[in-house]
């Protein structure tokens, strides 16, 4: 933090708090623009990106697949 004050005075601030946690924020783009897009808590892992994937992929047809994505 910067701050200005008069020659051999202390600056006085105060410095903002947390506004909330982090938010990672996965997407996919084709030449139309956004087509898929997901937010996470914190930090996005490998089984969150795979999970991302699958209920985003035209190849993820499976019932089981289906079902862990929300759909059906």
């Amino acid at each position: 933090m910067f701050a200005r004050a008069v020659d051999g005075e202390p600056a006085v601030g105060s410095i903002p708090g947390s506004k909330g946690g982090n938010v990672s924020l996965v997407g996919a783009l084709n030449l139309d623009g956004l087509i898929a897009a997901m937010t996470v808590p914190e930090s996005i892992n490998t089984e969150v990106f795979l999970t991302y994937h699958l209920c985003h992929s035209s190849l993820s047809t499976s019932v089981v697949e289906r079902g862990r994505c929300g759909h059906g």
